[in-house]
């Protein structure tokens, strides 16, 4: 099994580089997903997510992260 933190920071109209994390477990099945609501209001969002070493007194990160801008509703 494989245990990860996720976090994610979002700038919106609401809020400027809030972070938010959560936990994510992940089976021996390959595609399982992971779904976790994020607010980020309408408009332009960047967001951003990187998985980071779980049960670590340090964030070692586990991925250099991706980042995208989107249009929300």
């Amino acid at each position: 099994m494989c245990k990860l933190l996720i976090g994610t920071v979002h700038t919106s109209i609401e809020a400027y580089a809030k972070w938010s994390f959560f936990n994510a477990d992940f089976g021996p099945r390959r595609g399982q997903k992971v779904v976790h609501d994020i607010r980020t209001g309408s408009g332009l969002v960047q967001f951003q997510a990187v998985s980071y070493a779980r049960n670590n007194p340090v964030r070692v990160m586990q991925s250099y992260g991706v980042s995208h801008y989107m249009l929300v509703p």
